[in-house]
């Protein structure tokens, strides 16, 4: 309530009845207790009210003044001199008026000494009025300057965060550039995985037609051992005929029957033609057997040359697969990359590019081997083999070395996804309307968080809601798990648009329920917040909560399509 007061110890009371000028007065009074711009508008109408009550009691008195004199006018008649002597019936009837007016005019003087008194004291107030209304009014031009530095200290803070936006952006243009460039280098890379794949397809062919190769050799050497046996088996059985001769021959030496010159021409022409058989075969024998030995001696050089193939094309599949794995982790990084980690630098983009010369010159080598061996020439040497065993050893450096690479850019991808979920909000929206009757508070369908532990947050939540009763108010809170710390605010419309149009309130543990006591309107929507920061102790789930004041059909609470919520990871 506002008091006046003399500024110093004064001698004397104020006296109602002298007027004093407004410079004067302020010199010698103060006003203490601040009025509100309301209470200086209700100010302003009773000033206006006593005003206009003075203007009646105004009117009033100079209606009473104009009888006043009326009656003077009379009274200097009948005491003047120079008229007729009244008769005694009008001198008592004059007297009487006399009287009768005489108690009026007393009457009238008392209430004019009352309505000038009356009019003193409300001139007092109204000049107190006054001066409470001027103090008001510098009241309000001070909080108008303060108004002016705060929209001046918000236009900076919105500058400054203008050019952190610009700042990001510029980060984000950077990263850009770099998955540009990564996705040059993965399109590189595949088209080099597409090639060493088609040369593992022709490879692993070369192999399957020197596998065929060695199996028709295998086969004609199973022949060839067969014909080796029919023709050791015709030798037995010559040397046994030539012995049989021999005996014969012996048989004559030693004094038997001479035969005859038939006989002994017979047996004569019988012993060529199986010398010359026996001639033919042997050579014959000689032929496969030298054939027989060097197909063995092919078969087995032949043999170890597959051998070494296949154990390399088993090596570069696996090769391959590494480098396809590396292709896959790539691609990942290349989808994955938004934030502000460095991408690879040039110089390991050079030398995966060396890598795969290297390999695509060692595979073509290879190539060649293997389609000489195919083709029937000489097989590999053992240098060639040691140059082989060295290829392969050249090619787990450069495993080793990708391998490296790869590491390098697993560090680099979980670096720019820490910073991605930094910069980027998990955002949810309610699709369709849910109606919650019942006072107990209600999870809100699709606006659940999942928390980290350790993990840092800010979050909001915007709510569309329409109550079916302006009695019953909109009710919030949010639940969580263990946290280090958690602090939240819920803003929800609850009287009419003014002062009183917003119920706040703090959330300050899981389930603590701010409650607004009414809604404006039962027709319309209207817009509550959520809002708070956090750091989780132990990993669950942020849930909205909301529930009517009432429950039942007549308080029952529409969330409305289009409720929102975000949540980002600050740290």
């Amino acid at each position: 309530m506002s008091h006046v007061k003399h500024s110093s110890s004064v001698q004397a009371p104020d006296d109602p009845t002298k007027s004093v000028n407004a410079a004067e007065w302020n010199d010698d009074h103060l006003v203490s207790g601040l009025v509100s711009v309301g209470v200086a508008e209700a100010i302003s109408a009773a000033v206006s009210v006593v005003a206009a009550n003075l203007s009646t009691l105004s009117a009033q008195v100079s209606g009473v003044e104009v009888h006043i004199n009326a009656l003077s006018d009379q009274i200097s008649v009948l005491t003047g001199g120079g008229e007729a002597v009244p008769t005694s019936a009008q001198f008592i009837s004059l007297e009487a008026n006399v009287s009768a007016l005489s108690v009026e005019l007393s009457a009238e003087r008392a209430a004019r000494a009352a309505l000038s008194a009356t009019v003193s004291t409300n001139a007092t107030v109204v000049s107190a009025l006054s001066v409470a209304v001027s103090v008001v009014q510098a009241n309000v031009s001070t909080l108008s300057v303060e108004v002016s530095a705060v929209r001046a200290g918000l236009s900076n803070e919105l500058s400054a965060r203008s050019l952190s936006v610009a700042n990001l952006s510029a980060v984000v243009s950077t990263n850009l550039a770099q998955v540009s460039a990564l996705s040059v280098l993965h399109s590189t890379l595949s088209a080099q995985h597409s090639a060493l794949s088609a040369t593992v397809s022709s490879n692993a062919a070369t192999v399957s037609a020197l596998s065929v190769a060695v199996s028709v050799v295998q086969a004609n050497v199973s022949t060839l051992s067969v014909e080796h046996s029919n023709l050791s088996a015709e030798h037995s059985a010559l040397s046994v005929q030539v012995s049989n001769l021999s005996v014969i021959v012996n048989g004559l030496g030693a004094g038997e029957a001479t035969p005859t010159s038939a006989q002994f021409a017979s047996l004569q022409a019988t012993v060529s033609a199986l010398s010359v058989q026996h001639t033919s075969l042997s050579a014959l024998h000689s032929t496969l057997s030298v054939q027989v030995s060097a197909t063995s001696v092919r078969v087995s050089e032949v043999s170890a040359a597959v051998s070494v193939v296949a154990a390399n094309l088993s090596g570069l599949s696996v090769y391959v697969s590494a480098r396809a794995a590396q292709l896959s982790s790539l691609s990942v990084l290349v989808n994955g990359i938004a934030g502000g980690e460095s991408a690879p630098t040039s110089a390991q983009y050079y030398s995966i590019l060396a890598d795969h010369s290297a390999l695509s010159v060692q595979v073509s080598n290879l190539s060649v081997l293997v389609n000489g061996i195919g083709g029937g020439e000489s097989a590999p040497t053992s240098a060639q083999y040691y140059s082989i065993l060295a290829d392969h050893s050249a090619l787990s450096v450069q495993h080793s070395s990708l391998s490296a690479l790869h590491s390098t850019l697993s560090v680099q991808v979980s670096a720019l996804s820490a910073q991605m979920t930094s910069l980027m909000a998990t955002k949810g929206v309610v699709k369709g309307s849910q109606i919650i009757s019942t006072s107990a508070l209600t999870n809100v369908s699709g606006m659940a968080f999942s928390v980290g532990a350790g993990n840092t947050y800010a979050f909001k939540y915007m709510i569309i809601y329409r109550s079916n009763q302006v009695s019953s108010g909109l009710g919030l809170s949010v639940t969580f798990p263990g946290m280090s710390f958690f602090a939240a605010r819920a803003l929800i419309c609850a009287g009419a648009t003014g002062t009183d149009a917003v119920f706040e309130g703090g959330i300050t543990a899981s389930g603590t329920r701010i409650q607004a006591l009414s809604t404006q309107t039962s027709t319309l929507n209207y817009l509550a917040e959520v809002a708070g920061v956090c750091k989780v102790l132990s990993s669950g789930t942020l849930q909205l909560q909301a529930a009517p004041e009432l429950s039942g059909a007549t308080g029952t609470i529409f969330i409305g399509e289009g409720t929102m919520g975000a949540i980002w990871r600050t740290g």
